[in-house]
Parts: C-alpha cells; structure tokens; sequence
C-alpha cells in the first residue's frame, strides 16, 4: 500500500464523522464541570429537604412554637452550607387538620470560569406534615 492511499485512507474516515480526539476530550472535561459545578447545589436543596422533613416529623401542633421551629431549621441548613436567614422560612400551622408546612426559598450563586458572572438557582422548598 502505498503513502497515498494511506492518507486517503485516514482522510476517507475523518470524513464518515469520527470525532477527533481533542474535541472528544473537551467534551468529556466541559460535562464533567457542569456536573461537577450545578449538582451540588441541587444535591444540597435534596438535603436541606430531608433535615427539614426530619424537623417537622418530631413536632406537635399542640403547644408548638413557630419561631423556635423556624430558629431550629436555620440552624440546621445552615450547618450544610444552604445560606438562609428566619426570613426565609415560613411556617403555617393549622390546628384544624393538625397539619404543619414549613416553606423555604434559597439562592444559590454558581461562579462561571473565566468571567466575573454568576447564574442564580432558585429552590423552593416545602414540607408538609400530618401531627398527632
């Protein structure tokens, strides 16, 4: 075989859509930045869900207190890096069907590479429990 028919070869299977190995890999490290940029805040409002779930499981809507409830969550999102203040929180107790809602609104700042701008995800957290 000769260097000619090589390179028509090579340049025959270049051109049936083979990816060349430089772009393959910058695709591969551009989603593993996404993944790795955007899933932990996503991961965190699962988990900051859970812990408020968890909270409101152990509460009774006799007697109960809602800004000791409120003072509790924040404690307990803020400990995971989920930045809240009481303001943030709302609870709505109703005696009538024994049921407690706490509400949760978060921000979180995701900083792009290369620039000085950042993309904001709102979550919008709620939780609603049946009391005895």
């Amino acid at each position: 075989m000769s260097s000619k028919t090589t390179v028509n070869v090579r340049r025959h299977r270049r051109e049936l859509g083979s990816l060349p190995t430089y772009l393959a890999i910058f695709l591969v490290v551009a989603g593993a930045y996404l993944v790795l940029t955007f899933l932990p805040p996503w991961y965190k409002s699962w988990q900051a869900k859970s812990l408020m779930g968890e909270t409101v499981s152990g509460m009774t809507v006799t007697g109960m207190d809602e800004d000791t409830l409120k003072a509790n969550i924040v404690g307990k999102l803020n400990k995971i890096g989920v930045d809240i203040s009481e303001g943030d929180v709302h609870v709505e107790v109703n005696n009538e069907t024994k049921t407690i809602v706490v509400q949760c609104d978060w921000k979180a700042q995701i900083k792009w590479p290369f620039t000085k701008s950042y993309t904001s995800i709102n979550f919008h957290m709620k939780v609603k429990r049946k009391s005895s």
